[in-house]
């Protein structure tokens, strides 16, 4: 029993030296623990640096053992009505180390918005007491708005976009690249190509964008803001304030294309000397949209004028495609009744509609005309009053430009023809000079054998001047061989012809008569019939161009060409007439210096006269014109890609 009781108490001796000891390690550790070294910082200096300027703030310190890892929260506030971008943060203290940051930089927080970032700290391994200093680097870089809409764009290189904006207020515009846009979409960061802050209406036009795609966003806070864009090339272009003029010239027959925005109604006119046509018509039903329009344009002095009914901005863009004139333009349906003047032609243009070098010019004082015919009669069952039925011509046509005294340049019609009776096989020569100065333009006074006469055979009545020679009709026998000669002199124009072949006249030796009429010339020699001069009116010459058309006005196009054509038509009047026979052979000549040279090219067809055949048709073989009976056919002998139907639709070809 005694030793039962022993052991039971030795067994609780033993607890109650395990407790004691327990806890004098328990106080052990308190003591060593308060001696280890801690990291307390006192404060934290917080840096906000801005691209314009830097904000200080002091934020609570911590206290953390050393060598330990902390994570401490701080909350951002953006109080601006802008996005804010946290570009970086990072701590400015020797051996305390950002380990991480959620979220990472850069991320945005909206305007009047708070978030709350962690940092994680990395502690140094001693024992610190004191301040750290935290840096913060953002930039607010965009407004904030209600409303963003935006539309998608291709740009093709050297070329510009004209963007018409309606707003009610405070507003962005902004072009951005795709990755740009996939950024913004996604509330991230995003840089822009282009960025302009707005507050009411406004027209911007970017011409130094890249090419590429590109997206354009309005932001605004109102639900009703929109744009329109158009992508242009402009030859030139212009902002005009309120009302104004823009002048235009042109040195080529040219497709014009005009593009307006306005921010306000507004009334646009194109004018030509007295002349002015409504241009574009902006109401205010349609300002926010882009207007555009396009003419085909002769060559001549231009002007825009702009109306404005307030104090307005408005923006145009003119592109100015140079072409060349089209000899096949409304070519059975304009003057001729689905007749045409078959011969040869010079439109300064090559045969090879295709070819990238397409046209020349000609400058000269004198064209010829030279026809072989061995066979020709003609018969038209209701010709024009006072016109034979028998009757047909042989035309020489060129365009002459004058001087005048105060340096206008004038233009003028130039014709020396032969006036046939193919029936009674005889024919006489004549002359008409017309003003082409201007579309109806009359002559008026002119110095010659001739008179001048009304022309009333159109809707129209209309002077010109002409000559009649010789004071018989000269017989002829086929084989008949002719040359017709037209040379301009300084200030004189000089009518001629030259009798090649012709057997029913007698030739002397220095003279020749035919059916009694007495010639004063020499056997086979040119005789110039008639010398013109049109007073004040100086340095004649004349001029083959495809660059433009004889002058006209908005509202009576010309279509006359500055051509040369040796052609085979009705007797005058207008008449258009058609041959039981027909066999010619035709060259056209131009002076240069001193020699007779051919046309680099010709056309089977000559434009500029009223009168014309049905039934010839001409083959051009090294440069000479070979006329028979058969169908017209104006593409004879020309390569193009286009079919005669289109070319008939189009004023000029590119």
């Amino acid at each position: 029993m005694v030793k039962a009781a022993k052991t039971t108490h030795s067994k609780k001796k033993m607890i109650a030296y395990i407790l004691i000891v327990i806890f004098l390690i328990f106080i052990g550790l308190v003591i060593l623990g308060s001696l280890l070294p801690e990291v307390n910082v006192t404060s934290i200096t917080f840096i906000e640096i801005s691209p314009v300027g830097e904000n200080i703030s002091q934020l609570a310190g911590f206290m953390q053992s050393t060598n330990s890892v902390f994570n401490y929260t701080i909350k951002l506030t953006n109080p601006n009505y802008y996005n804010m971008t946290i570009e970086n943060l990072s701590l400015q203290t020797s051996n305390f180390t950002l380990l991480d940051t959620n979220p990472n930089p850069p991320f945005i927080i909206a305007p009047n918005s708070s978030k709350n970032i962690t940092l994680k700290i990395k502690l140094p391994s001693y024992a610190y007491n004191g301040s750290i200093i935290i840096k913060e680097i953002y930039k607010v870089n965009h407004a904030y708005y209600k409303y963003s809409t935006y539309d998608t764009v291709y740009l093709p290189s050297n070329e510009g976009i004209i963007v018409r904006i309606t707003t009610q207020g405070d507003s962005n515009f902004s072009i951005l690249t795709p990755q740009q846009y996939n950024n913004f979409s996604s509330n991230k960061p995003y840089a822009t190509t282009y960025s302009k802050n707005l507050n009411t209406s406004s027209i911007l036009f970017l011409n130094n964008l890249s090419s590429g795609y590109y997206y354009l966003v309005l932001l605004d806070n109102f639900s009703n803001a929109t744009f329109n864009f158009m992508i242009v090339k402009p030859t030139l272009y212009r902002f005009i304030n309120g009302s104004g003029t823009l002048g235009l010239a042109l040195s080529n027959v040219s497709f014009v294309n005009f593009t307006v925005a306005s921010i306000y109604p507004e009334k646009i006119h194109l004018s030509e000397g007295n002349e002015s046509q409504s241009l574009i018509n902006i109401t205010q039903q349609n300002t926010s949209y882009i207007w555009w329009d396009y003419r085909q344009l002769n060559a001549g002095k231009y002007t825009i004028e702009f109306n404005a009914t307030k104090n307005n901005t408005s923006f145009i863009s003119i592109k100015i495609i140079p072409e060349v004139v089209n000899p096949f333009s409304y070519i059975f349906q304009n003057k001729s009744n689905g007749a045409l003047p078959v011969g040869i032609a010079s439109y300064g243009l090559y045969n090879n509609l295709n070819a990238s070098v397409k046209s020349y010019q000609i400058k000269t004082d004198e064209v010829v005309g030279i026809a072989d015919i061995g066979a020709i009669k003609a018969y038209n069952a209701t010709p024009p009053k006072n016109v034979s039925k028998y009757g047909a011509s042989l035309q020489l046509n060129v365009v002459m430009n004058g001087y005048n005294g105060q340096g206008k340049k004038l233009t003028y019609w130039l014709q020396d023809v032969v006036d046939f009776n193919t029936s009674d096989n005889n024919f006489g020569l004549a002359d008409n000079i017309w003003n082409y100065s201007l579309p109806r333009a009359n002559m008026t006074e002119v110095i010659g054998e001739g008179r001048l006469s009304l022309y009333n055979y159109t809707a129209y009545n209309r002077k010109f001047y002409a000559y009649a020679y010789p004071k018989y009709y000269i017989n002829y026998s086929l084989p008949l061989s002719i040359k017709l000669i037209i040379k301009t002199n300084g200030n004189e124009i000089s009518f001629g012809y030259q009798i090649l072949k012709n057997d029913f006249c007698s030739f002397y030796p220095d003279s020749f008569t035919c059916q009694y009429e007495y010639l004063n010339a020499t056997p086979q020699s040119t005789i110039f019939y008639d010398n013109v001069t049109i007073p004040n009116l100086n340095n004649y010459s004349i001029l083959v161009t495809p660059y433009y058309y004889t002058p006209s006005t908005l509202t009576n196009e010309s279509n006359n060409y500055y051509d040369a054509e040796l052609i085979f038509g009705g007797e005058f009047n207008g008449e258009n007439t058609t041959f039981s026979y027909m066999n010619a052979t035709l060259n056209l000549y131009y002076d240069k210096g001193g020699i007779l040279e051919k046309f680099p090219s010709y056309y089977s067809f000559g434009r500029d006269t009223e009168e014309g055949v049905y039934n010839l048709n001409t083959t051009i073989l090294n440069g000479t014109g070979y006329v028979r009976i058969g169908a017209l056919d104006p593409l004879n002998d020309i390569s193009s890609s286009y079919s005669l139907t289109y070319l008939q639709q189009n004023y000029t070809l590119k």
